[in-house]
C-alpha cells in the first residue's frame, strides 16, 4: 500500500484542493478498499470536530480509527495509523475549519461549499433549488448549501446524473475538466475522465462551452470534448448512457470492444481485452440487474466469443465468429 496522503486529505476536507488534488485523491481512494475505509474514517473524524473542535482528543481519535480498521478488515493486512501523523492531520483540519468558518462569516451564506465524494456506491444529492444529482462511483461533487442570486453553479469530477429544476432568471452550469455545461432546466448526464469528457441531454437543450468553443444540444445528443478543444457531436441511445443509474445495460448495435469497455467500468474490473480483436462485432441487448456471470454468457452466445474473469481482470479467451 501507498503511503497514506495526510496532507491531500486534510485540504480535500477542508474544501481547498485543487481540481488535480481532487484526481490523485479519487485515485488513490479507489485503488483498495483499504484506502476508502481509511478516507471516510478520517471524513467522519473531520465532520464530528469541524463541529466542537475544542473537544478533538487525538489519542481516542487514532484509537477509534485503528479500531475499526481492525474489526473491518479481520482478513487483511492492517495499517496502524502512526499517532503523531493523526494528530498533525487533524490539526491541520481544525486549523483549516477555524479559519474557513471565519472567511465564511465574512461573506454571503450562498458562498458556503458542500463537496460530495462517492467511492464504491452511487449518491443522490438534492440541491437547495430542488435539482437532484445522482452521483457515480468514484466521482465528486462541490455545491453551495445555497445558490447566489444570479447563478446557480457546481462542479463535476467524475460522472453524474442531473435533474435541474427549471428556472430561467437563474441559470444551472456545471464546471468540468474540459468543459463547462449551462442550462434553465433539464435533464443531462455529464461524464468526465483525464482524457475528455461528455455531455449527454435526456431532455431539454443544453450549452456546452469552454474558452474557445460553444456547442448547442438537443435531445439524444451527446458531445465528446478533450483538451484539444476538439467537439464531437452524435445521435445516440440515451439508455445507453443512463444504464448506471438503475444497474441496467442498453446496446443497439453496439461494437464489442464498447460494450465491454463499459462492463468492466461497472463492475470495477480491469480490462485486458484486445479492443482490436472484437471491434468488427456488434450486439444489441438490454440487460437489468443481472450479474457479471450471466451478462458474459449472454454475450457470449450471442456472438461466439469467449470471456475470462480472473483477479479483477476481464480476459478475452476466443475472439468473434
Amino acid at each position: 500500500m501507498k503511503e497514506i496522503p495526510f496532507d491531500l486529505i486534510a485540504r480535500y476536507l477542508s474544501n481547498q484542493a485543487s481540481d488535480l488534488e481532487q484526481d490523485q485523491l479519487l485515485d488513490w481512494v479507489s485503488q483498495d478498499i483499504l484506502h476508502q475505509k481509511i478516507f471516510h474514517e478520517f471524513k467522519e473524524a473531520w465532520e464530528s470536530q469541524h463541529v466542537r473542535e475544542d473537544k478533538y482528543n487525538a489519542h481516542l481519535a487514532l484509537k477509534a480509527v485503528n479500531e475499526k480498521i481492525d474489526a473491518q478488515n479481520s482478513n487483511v493486512h492492517t495499517l496502524r495509523i502512526p499517532l503523531f501523523k493523526v494528530a498533525a492531520t487533524i490539526t491541520l483540519l481544525i486549523a483549516c475549519s477555524i479559519t474557513i468558518r471565519f472567511i465564511f462569516k465574512a461573506t454571503p451564506p450562498s458562498e458556503t461549499m458542500v463537496t460530495a465524494i462517492t467511492t464504491t456506491k452511487t449518491d443522490t444529492i438534492y440541491l437547495e433549488d430542488g435539482s437532484r444529482v445522482i452521483l457515480n462511483k468514484n466521482s465528486s461533487l462541490s455545491y453551495p448549501k445555497k445558490f447566489n442570486s444570479k447563478v446557480r453553479e457546481v462542479k463535476l469530477n467524475g460522472e453524474a446524473f442531473f435533474e435541474v429544476a427549471h428556472n430561467s432568471a437563474k441559470p444551472f452550469k456545471v464546471i468540468g475538466k474540459h468543459v463547462t455545461t449551462q442550462v434553465l432546466g433539464t435533464s443531462f448526464n455529464i461524464h468526465t475522465t483525464k482524457q475528455y469528457s461528455t455531455v449527454t441531454v435526456i431532455s431539454g437543450r443544453v450549452k456546452v462551452f469552454n474558452d474557445q468553443r460553444e456547442a448547442i444540444l438537443n435531445i439524444a445528443d451527446q458531445i465528446k470534448a478533450d483538451s484539444s478543444n476538439t467537439f464531437l457531436i452524435t445521435r445516440i441511445d440515451t439508455d445507453e448512457v443512463t444504464g448506471w443509474i438503475d444497474n441496467s445495460f442498453s446496446f443497439k448495435d453496439s461494437p464489442l470492444d464498447i460494450v465491454v469497455t463499459q462492463i468492466a467500468n461497472r463492475f470495477d474490473l480491469e480490462n485486458n481485452v484486445d479492443p482490436e480483436s472484437i471491434k468488427d462485432c456488434v450486439i444489441t441487448a438490454r440487460f437489468r440487474n443481472e450479474s457479471l456471470e450471466d451478462i458474459l454468457k449472454a454475450i457470449s452466445f450471442s456472438t461466439g466469443t469467449q470471456f475470462q474473469v480472473h483477479n479483477k481482470t476481464i480476459n478475452l479467451l476466443k475472439g468473434c465468429e
